[in-house]
């Protein structure tokens, strides 16, 4: 039979402050990447779609109501129970994911000034 642990009125007290920092962190770190993300596929989607496809231009809160939606379905690899990630590792996970919104955004101007007829 397992003993649960029992907190200290001060651990009790500094869990809640501790956990909502982190959230807020994660918020703070985050909310940037997923907009300009959402910025990019905006520019994207009216670039391409409206004049080959001949749909209607998308708004900026509807795209990121679908990226969210089908952000849902992504699936995540299994990691092993002994790996655990550093911060570097997670600051060049969100460098590299913001070279490749980049990226995708410059190719697709270059796509776009090249393809579209003024």
């Amino acid at each position: 039979m397992t003993q649960e642990k029992k907190f200290t009125l001060t651990e009790a007290l500094l869990i809640p402050p501790v956990v909502g920092t982190m959230f807020a962190g994660m918020f703070i770190v985050l909310l940037p990447l997923s907009l300009l993300r959402n910025y990019v596929l905006v520019a994207l989607w009216n670039w391409f779609v409206p004049p080959y496809f001949h749909l209607q231009p998308i708004s900026f809160w509807l795209m990121y109501a679908l990226g969210i939606i089908f952000g849902s379905f992504k699936s995540v690899p299994a990691k092993s129970n002994d790996y655990s990630p550093t911060f570097s590792d997670y600051v060049s996970a969100y460098a590299i994911n913001i070279l490749a919104v980049l990226a995708a955004w410059g190719m697709g101007y270059i796509l776009h000034a090249y393809l579209v007829k003024p």
